[in-house]
């Protein structure tokens, strides 16, 4: 690995990189409506919790987890309790420490974002890791030349932490994304059959209305032909009696 740190330029990429993948994997699971800017709040926001899950972790969790000793819980189940604690705190935390726990606390995971700032989160995720990458080149010039060999160790294994950083990344957006999509085919499938159930309601309601209709069309018929015999018995004439029938009860 280069000691030359990660200019904007290059961060710049490393978004677009990590974006790219991201999007792409989203769409592959037919969520299409996420935009750049929505990937890149949602980073900063896991930074945040996994933040105060730190925090909490190394300060208030000290205390919690001894208080718990001294009320003589078993060490598994203290530590499953404080689990539960920092998980509350940061979802993804346990998933995220393997890259980020050896880092200083002093130094944070993501650089601020700010309204313009191409670099953003998702560049500040990889540069961070590269950047970290060079504290380690900066210490191994330091140590002697028979330490190379351990540097090309250092090395491969930092690209393959590299490329886990990003697969973690991405399994936790798309794990997240997979439940609202899920939720949405749900919703739709819902959606569905109750309209399917409006839709038999409404035929069975116009099947009953025309049965009405035929039923209230007889008794017409048989009124218009119970009137005409009224009227050819009082003397009128077939025709006569058909046109004051047709007057009475309409066309």
């Amino acid at each position: 690995m280069s000691n030359t740190p990660v200019t904007k330029g290059t961060a710049v990429a490393s978004k677009q990189v990590l974006l790219g993948k991201i999007v792409e994997e989203m769409k592959k699971e037919g969520i299409t409506y996420r935009k750049e800017a929505d990937i890149r709040s949602k980073i900063s926001t896991i930074q945040i919790q996994f933040s105060k899950a730190a925090d909490w972790l190394s300060n208030t969790g000290n205390g919690v987890m001894n208080d718990q000793r001294n009320l003589g819980r078993a060490e598994e189940d203290v530590q499953n309790y404080i689990k539960g604690e920092v998980v509350k705190i940061c979802k993804y935390y346990y998933q995220l420490e393997p890259f980020f726990g050896d880092r200083p606390a002093s130094r944070a995971l993501f650089s601020n974002v700010t309204d313009g700032d191409d670099s953003s989160v998702a560049a500040d995720l990889l540069g961070n890791m590269d950047n970290a990458d060079n504290l380690d080149d900066e210490d191994t010039r330091e140590s002697s030349v028979g330490a190379l060999d351990s540097q090309r160790d250092k090395t491969l294994n930092r690209g393959k932490k590299r490329a886990t950083f990003q697969e973690s990344i991405l399994n936790l957006w798309h794990e997240e994304h997979k439940q609202s999509a899920d939720i949405a085919v749900k919703r739709a499938k819902f959606l569905e059959d109750k309209l399917e159930i409006e839709r038999k309601k409404v035929d069975a309601s116009e099947r009953k209305a025309e049965a009405k209709l035929m039923q209230a069309k007889a008794i017409q018929v048989e009124a218009k032909v119970k009137a005409m015999k009224e009227l050819i018995e009082l003397g009128f004439t077939k025709e006569d009696a058909f046109d004051r029938v047709e007057q009475m009860f309409g066309h």
